[in-house]
């Protein structure tokens, strides 16, 4: 693999410039501060890209250490490279979110676009091995921490005893390292767990929960009870309205739908029956045809006349005998007359009566082939009284039908009460016991705690004794600022001028003993500053 060729738009303080790389080894030379360090990182940004850290890992990534401070929305640039045949010219916008790259590869006179997971790398190659292997850097420093503390401890050594081989700095490490093997060993999430138990607890006391029955089993079988009986009576229910459907549809298919039409044909029916049955009586066997019977009503009413006839004739003519024999004969006719004229109104009535019953047969029994006869009329009569009991025992039935549906509707109704007051129970039940668990967990966790919560007690007390005596070396350290800060910050000033080659105004040293570069009268913090310059 070689890099051919570098332009960098904005990276550090690189900007604008441009950079060729031929076949051989390449030097690159400069002062402190010409970027020697910042080209180096800028070539492996380019290469492999560079993300924005995230939390305290984005002040100390390579991204944020190297963003320009002036037009920070220009921040890349380009690198040519091949390997294998093939040309590799990747262009970076760092500035964007996240940061974009357009990458292409030239081989054998076509160009495409790749993505960098199809690029032609080396073995092996990756960011860790091109800042460990293919190159050394200088080591870096943090000097915001520690050459402060550096500096504490000699000038508080100096300042109270004259002898620098007291070490302070490592007293406050070491102070520093015991209070973070202290507070390792808390368990922070005791304090959570207790304080959260202990919030709960006071949740549960104020629960409250209903008064449980006195007899459990007899409020059951209370339920129990009556459930059977709502099931009888469902059951009976169920029977009634089946007889009554049956007796309906038995009047339905007959086209019998008016009691009270039934109690009128039944009355008829029975007149019938007994206005027949005497005719029968009366009359059996001595009834003529009913055109012989009119001939004799006839002649009888003829003989009648002519007998009075007589009568008036021979009391005229005053013949006692014959005025006898014609009273006779004229009684006799009229008797006569008068017995077959009683038998013609009978006949004629029972004919009518026949008539009618063949009627209210026809009616109610459709089809049925009547004689008229008085067996028919009683035989009809006892039918009737039967549909008449049907009708009564109907209005019976749905009587005890509505009965029995509001005595089921009060049953169900009370069984319903039963059953929520239960369920009311069973939930009361299940809650208090679950809360008497609840509560004993509780109580359990606060005794496990106790020993855990005391030690986190005894290490915090340990570490506010560290953290007392780290504040009164720091303290001391602040109160021999006034004494030792002017002489240390000109001393300091002059060196780094000198090793700069005068490229920086000095160093400031502020009360807590941090430094801080001098450049056009402007601060400058060490993360800004080259590795070299750093050092």
């Amino acid at each position: 693999m070689k890099i051919r060729h570098c332009f960098i738009h904005q990276f550090g303080k690189l900007t604008e410039r441009e950079f060729d790389f031929q076949d051989g080894i390449t030097l690159i030379s400069g002062k402190n501060e010409s970027g020697k360090t910042t080209l180096h990182t800028a070539l492996a940004a380019l290469l492999f890209g560079a993300e924005k850290g995230r939390g305290r890992a984005a002040a100390t990534s390579v991204y944020q250490a190297n963003q320009p401070w002036t037009r920070p929305e220009i921040y890349g640039g380009t690198l040519d490279w091949e390997r294998s045949g093939s040309l590799i010219h990747t262009e970076r916008d760092l500035a964007k979110t996240p940061p974009r790259a357009y990458i292409t590869e030239t081989k054998n006179g076509s160009t495409r676009e790749v993505g960098e997971a199809d690029l032609p790398w080396p073995p092996s190659l990756s960011p860790y091995l091109y800042y460990n292997t293919l190159s050394f850097r200088q080591m870096g420093s943090g000097v915001e921490g520690g050459l402060a503390d550096e500096l504490r401890s000699h000038i508080i050594n100096l300042q109270s005893s004259g002898d620098e081989s007291i070490d302070m700095a490592s007293a406050l490490i070491e102070l520093k390292t015991r209070r973070k093997e202290l507070q390792k060993q808390i368990v922070t999430e005791a304090s959570l767990q207790d304080e959260e138990a202990y919030r709960r607890i006071r949740e549960l006391e104020q629960e409250s929960f209903a008064k449980e029955p006195d007899s459990w089993s007899e409020a059951r079988q209370a339920l129990e009870a009556q459930e059977d009986a709502a099931r009888l009576l469902a059951e009976k229910r169920r029977t009634v309205r089946e007889e009554i459907r049956r007796r309906e549809n038995w009047l339905s298919e007959r086209q019998i739908t008016d009691p009270q039409e039934v109690a009128e044909d039944l009355e008829k029916a029975e007149v019938l029956t007994e206005q027949m049955t005497l005719f029968k009586e009366s009359y059996a066997g001595t009834l003529l045809p009913k055109s012989t019977l009119r001939i004799i009503s006839v002649v009888s009413l003829l003989f009648t006349a002519f007998s009075f006839w007589l009568a008036v004739q021979a009391m005229q003519l005053q013949r006692t005998w014959q005025f006898i024999c014609a009273l006779v004969v004229l009684f006799a006719a009229m008797f006569v007359s008068s017995r077959y004229s009683r038998k013609q109104d009978a006949l004629e009535a029972n004919t009518h009566n026949m008539g009618a019953l063949k009627l209210l047969l026809e009616k109610y029994l459709p089809g049925y082939e009547a004689k008229g006869t008085p067996e028919e009329a009683s035989e009809l009569s006892g039918y009737l009284k039967k549909v008449g009991n049907l009708f009564t025992s109907l209005e019976e039935l749905k009587t005890g039908f509505q009965k029995i549906s509001d005595e089921l509707a009060e049953r169900l109704g009370r069984q319903q009460s039963l059953s929520r007051r239960l369920e009311q129970q069973v939930d009361s039940r299940v809650r208090r016991e679950k809360w008497e668990a609840e509560m004993r967990s509780l109580m359990d966790q606060k005794e496990r705690l106790k020993p855990v919560l005391a030690e986190n007690a005894r290490l915090r007390d340990k570490i506010r004794a560290l953290d007392l005596a780290s504040d009164t070396l720091i303290r001391l350290a602040g109160e021999v600022y006034s004494d030792f800060g002017a002489p240390l910050t000109e001393t300091a000033s002059a060196v780094f001028r000198e090793v700069t080659g005068g490229r920086y105004e000095g160093v400031r040293i502020n009360n807590k003993l941090e430094i801080y570069a001098v450049q056009n009268h402007q601060l400058v913090a060490p993360r800004a500053l080259s590795a070299g310059t750093m050092e």
